[in-house]
């Protein structure tokens, strides 16, 4: 691997430690440590392809042309959401709900 995949490659995995300690030093959500480590990655390999015309394709503007931007909101969506509800003690009661519905009302019904 090149000395630049390396750096990237050990700062994702920097990045991936450091959200334990980034909920755990602002109390905020899990994915918010997450987000702030993928905009590091983005500085860093913006500031590592800096000026070079013939690498534009490693750039993450570039590499965000290539994906599926509907699968990407739709689990961004689906982490928020589930953050939310995590947050506010909300999935208490809705989780044995649908365990029964789920479970219990098959076999019921079926009987």
């Amino acid at each position: 691997m090149a000395p630049r995949g390396q750096l990237v490659f050990s700062v994702g995995i920097g990045a991936l430690i450091f959200v334990p300690v980034f909920k755990a030093l602002t109390g905020l959500p899990p994915f918010m440590g997450m987000l702030l480590g993928l905009g590091v990655l983005w500085i860093l390999t913006d500031a590592i392809h800096f000026g070079e015309s013939e690498r534009q394709r490693l750039k993450v503007p570039q590499a965000l042309s290539r994906i599926d931007t509907q699968g990407a909101l739709f689990f961004l969506g689906i982490l928020l959401s589930v953050s939310r509800y995590t947050c506010k003690q909300c999935m208490d009661f809705p989780v044995p709900c649908l365990y029964f519905v789920l479970t219990i009302c098959p076999a019921l019904i079926l009987l």
